[in-house]
């Protein structure tokens, strides 16, 4: 089986790591793609992985967001969207940026700040 997924809050490759590390120990897993570029992650394993177990591994692996994605668009968005699940980036607090309430870094923020009105998520885990 093979399932593709989208990656938000990746920066650097140390992001990339610690996110194929921790996905690469969930039982099943017999391979693991993560791309900074794209903001994709691919998973190869004989039998599904449960979206649950994949959501937990990714969240161990720091503060990111995980979206299943049926296709990617060339930013890495599934469907054209960002997989943090809504775009209330800029309207929210100066550390939030609509994801589901989580806290992202100073870093983060800015780039969401940057991004706000020009169609781009800034998240930093994909380019818009």
């Amino acid at each position: 089986m093979h399932k593709t997924y989208t990656i938000n809050g990746m920066t650097c490759e140390h992001c990339v790591k610690a996110i194929t590390e921790e996905v690469s120990a969930i039982a099943g897993v017999d391979n693991v793609s993560v791309s900074l570029d794209s903001g994709s992650m691919t998973i190869d394993s004989a039998e599904e992985i449960p979206f649950g177990q994949v959501a937990d591994a990714v969240d161990e692996a720091g503060e990111y967001t995980v979206a299943e994605a049926t296709s990617l668009d060339t930013a890495g968005h599934p469907g054209g969207r960002c997989g943090c699940g809504g775009h209330g980036h800029g309207t929210q607090g100066e550390s939030e940026c609509g994801c589901g309430g989580h806290k992202h870094s100073k870093e983060a923020a800015a780039k969401h700040a940057e991004h706000v009105g020009k169609g781009g998520c800034g998240c930093g885990g994909h380019k818009a």
